[in-house]
C-alpha cells in the first residue's frame, strides 16, 4: 500500500504539471482563434461545445466516477471491469445515434445545427466520453505518461487541423472549420481506445460490473447534466435572448477563467487519488493535516490569477472582445467556488453517496436557469457572470452541508476551508469596488500579487527544502 501511495504522489504530480502544460497549449491558441473567428462564429462554436458536454454525459452514463472506487473493489480483475463498461458505452452510443438520425428534424430546430453537424456532434461526444473514462483508468493505474501523450496529440492536432480548415476551407464559416477540426482528433482517440480494449483481451460484458457501474454512475447523469446547465446554459440563453455575438464575448471571458479551473482541477485529481489511498488504510489524520496546506495553496493560486487576469484578457484577443472584461472577477470567483465544491463532493463519491451529488447539483442548476431567464433579458449578457457566481456559491454550500454527515470534519481542516472561502469573497468585493479607478486598481492588484508570492515563498518553503533534500539523496 505504501508503494502505491508513493506511486500516487509521483503520478499525481506528473499528471498535474503535464495537464497544466497541455491546457496552456490550448489556452495560448485562444488568441489565434479570436483573430480568425468573429465573436459571432466564436459564440456558435462554443454553443456546439455546450451541446457536446451534455451528450457526452448521457453517453458516458457517469461511468468515469466509478473508476477510482472500482479499482479498489475489483483490483484483481480491473481490466475486465474497464472493458465491460467500454462495451456498454459503445452499445449506448449506437442506440442514441439511431435515435438522433430518427429525430434529426426536431433536433435541428432545437439546436440550430443541421444533420451534418449533429452527426459530427454525436461522434465527438462519444470520443470525449471514452477519453474521460480512459483518462480515469490511466490515472488510477499510474500510466500518466500514456495519458499525457494521448492528450498532447489530441490538443495539438485539434489546433492545427482547425487552423488549416478555418483559413483554407471555411473562411466564411469559421465556426464549421473549428467544429470539424475539434471532432477529428476525438474520433481518432475513440478508435484508438476501442482498439486497445480489443487488444488487451476483447470486450466482455460482465453483469456484476455493469450493475456496479450503473448503480454508482447513473445517479450522476442528472448531476453531469446539471453541471452542464451550470457551465454552459448561460451562453445558450444569451444566444437565445440576445445574440451569438454577446454569447461569444461571454464565452471568451469564461474561457480565460477556465485556466484557473484547469490548474485547480489538476491539483484536485492528484489530491483525490492520494487521499483515497489514505482513506483505505484509515490514515485520516495525515489527510486532514495536509488539507490545510492544499487549500491555502489553492487560495494563493486564485489570488494570483485575479491579479493578473485583466492583462491576460486584453493580451489574448483584440478590442472586439474587450467588452466582456468586467466579467472576469465574478467568473474567477465562480471557478474557485467550484474547486471548493470538489472537496466535499469527492468525499460523497468515496462514500458511494452519488444520489446526493446529483441532488445538490440539480438544485444549484435550477436556480441558475431561473436567474438567467429572469435577468439576462433585463440586464444583458454580463449578468450571467453573476448568476454563475451565485449558483456556484450555492453548489458549494449545499454539498458542504451534505458532507457534514460523512465525516468531513475528520478528514479536512474545515476551519481553513471556511476561512479561504470567506477571504476569497473579501478579495472579490474589494477588487470589484476599486475596479472603476484604473490606476489604483492596477497598483492594488500588483501589491496583492507581491504579497501573495511572498506568502507562497515563506509559508511553503518547507516543501521546497524537502524536495531539494530528496534530489540530493
Amino acid at each position: 500500500m505504501e508503494e502505491n501511495i508513493s506511486k500516487a504522489k509521483i503520478a499525481g504530480l506528473s499528471y498535474t504539471i503535464g495537464n497544466i502544460i497541455l491546457k496552456c497549449i490550448v489556452f495560448f491558441s485562444l488568441p489565434i482563434f479570436t483573430k480568425l473567428m468573429s465573436p459571432t462564429d466564436f459564440g456558435i462554436y462554443n454553443n456546439y461545445i455546450a451541446y457536446e458536454t451534455i451528450i457526452s454525459a448521457v453517453l458516458g452514463l457517469g461511468f468515469y466516477s466509478t473508476i477510482k472506487k472500482a479499482f479498489f473493489e475489483f483490483k484483481r480483475d480491473f481490466n475486465s471491469f474497464y472493458s465491460s463498461i467500454t462495451l456498454f458505452m459503445l452499445l449506448n452510443f449506437i442506440v442514441l445515434f439511431i435515435l438522433v438520425l430518427s429525430f434529426n428534424t426536431q433536433l435541428t430546430k432545437l439546436t440550430g445545427f443541421d444533420t451534418e453537424i449533429l452527426i459530427i456532434l454525436m461522434c465527438q461526444s462519444f470520443g470525449s466520453a471514452l477519453l474521460l473514462i480512459y483518462a480515469s483508468f490511466l490515472n488510477v493505474t499510474f500510466k500518466y505518461k500514456e495519458y499525457l501523450i494521448i492528450s498532447f496529440i489530441n490538443s495539438i492536432t485539434n489546433i492545427l487541423i482547425s487552423i488549416f480548415l478555418v483559413i483554407f476551407c471555411f473562411p466564411n464559416a469559421s465556426y464549421f472549420g473549428r467544429i470539424i477540426g475539434t471532432a477529428i482528433p476525438y474520433f481518432l482517440v475513440a478508435s484508438y481506445i476501442i482498439f486497445i480494449v480489443f487488444y488487451n483481451g476483447g470486450f466482455k460484458l460482465k453483469k456484476n460490473y455493469i450493475k456496479f457501474a450503473l448503480f454508482m454512475g447513473c445517479p450522476l447523469v442528472p448531476h453531469v447534466i446539471a453541471q452542464f446547465i451550470l457551465n454552459q446554459s448561460d451562453r445558450l440563453l444569451i444566444s437565445k435572448y440576445i445574440d451569438d455575438y454577446s454569447s461569444g464575448l461571454y464565452s471568451y471571458a469564461y474561457n480565460i477563467c477556465t485556466i484557473l479551473l484547469v490548474v485547480l482541477q489538476s491539483m484536485d485529481s492528484s489530491w483525490t487519488s492520494w487521499s483515497y489511498y489514505k482513506y483505505e488504510i484509515h490514515d485520516n489524520n495525515i489527510v486532514k493535516e495536509k488539507s490545510k496546506d492544499y487549500m491555502l495553496f489553492s487560495f494563493n493560486v486564485f489570488i494570483g490569477f485575479v491579479c493578473l487576469a485583466p492583462e491576460v484578457f486584453k493580451l489574448m484577443a483584440d478590442e472586439s472582445y474587450w467588452a466582456g472584461i468586467d466579467m472576469i472577477l465574478p467568473l474567477a470567483l465562480s471557478m474557485f467556488f467550484l474547486f471548493l465544491y470538489f472537496i466535499p463532493v469527492n468525499l460523497e463519491y468515496y462514500k458511494k453517496k452519488t444520489i446526493f451529488v446529483s441532488l445538490g447539483t440539480i438544485g444549484a442548476a435550477l436556480i441558475n436557469i431561473v436567474l438567467n431567464v429572469l435577468l439576462i433579458p433585463k440586464y444583458s449578457f454580463s449578468v450571467a457572470a453573476y448568476t454563475t457566481l451565485i449558483s456556484y456559491f450555492l453548489l458549494f454550500m449545499i454539498h458542504f452541508i451534505i458532507s457534514l454527515k460523512y465525516e468531513i470534519r475528520d478528514k479536512y481542516d474545515v476551519k481553513v476551508m471556511l476561512l479561504v472561502f470567506i477571504f476569497s469573497i473579501i478579495i472579490f468585493l474589494g477588487l470589484t469596488l476599486i475596479s472603476k479607478y484604473k490606476y489604483i486598481y492596477i497598483v492594488i492588484r500588483y501589491f496583492i500579487l507581491l504579497c501573495d508570492c511572498l506568502f507562497i515563498i515563506i509559508y511553503f518553503k518547507k516543501y521546497y527544502i524537502n524536495i531539494l533534500k530528496k534530489r540530493r539523496n
